[in-house]
């Protein structure tokens, strides 16, 4: 019989499906077979793609190419994620925001970190503190909390006053901030520990698995 306070295969199972699901890294630096051949050779590299935009680096900076080879964005940037959502986050001299791929400034460059798009939300930082914003730039979640992890399922984990509690991506508080450890949610549950006791939760924080007795 496994203890409740020891991990399960199962969840290390989940957890490796949640990692590869929801790994979105904001800075990659990884070659790609995908790239576009006629850029080859102008570029000091060519990163890959998940929505037919390259992001190239030059001389330290970033910029992007089409499928094509052709360039959208001259390399320019100190920092670029790759597109998701139809959005990069960028970073000049310290200070972040995000591009459409026409290389039009979207959302200002005027927050401390960006981290790409999760369902039409992205965390973002400043002066230490974590929040979110939407596609138009409001911030829909404000910048209180002392971590954050990107939207999944619709809900958005976030670290306040030493505990883990859930949010939904709009703001709304959907559990209370209880927990010592805790994870996003994936197919509609999320493995958090309460009094070094570790069990599933739904949306709303009831127990669905693993309960305590």
């Amino acid at each position: 019989m496994i203890s409740n306070n020891v991990v399960p295969l199962r969840f290390l199972i989940i957890l490796l499906l949640t990692f590869i699901t929801l790994s979105q890294v904001a800075f990659t630096q990884v070659d790609t077979p995908e790239s576009p051949k006629v850029a080859e050779g102008k570029y000091d590299k060519i990163y890959p793609s998940s929505e037919n935009i390259f992001r190239v680096k030059k001389d330290g900076l970033y910029g992007y190419v089409d499928a094509a080879g052709a360039e959208l964005v001259a390399p320019y940037y100190d920092k670029a994620s790759d597109f998701h959502e139809g959005y990069a986050a960028v970073g000049k001299d310290g200070n972040f925001g995000f591009i459409n791929p026409t290389g039009r400034v979207i959302i200002p460059l005027t927050y401390q970190r960006t981290w790409s798009f999760s369902e039409g939300v992205a965390i973002v930082k400043r002066e230490g503190r974590y929040g979110y914003i939407d596609q138009q730039g409001q911030e829909v979640i404000p910048l209180i909390y002392g971590h954050a992890q990107s939207a999944s399922e619709g809900m958005v984990l976030v670290h306040k006053n030493g505990r883990f509690g859930y949010l939904d991506k709009f703001g709304e508080q959907m559990t209370d901030f209880v927990y010592e450890e805790a994870w996003p949610f994936f197919k509609q549950k999320a493995w958090v520990k309460q009094d070094g006791r570790w069990f599933y939760i739904n949306k709303r924080g009831g127990c669905i698995e693993d309960c305590p007795e």
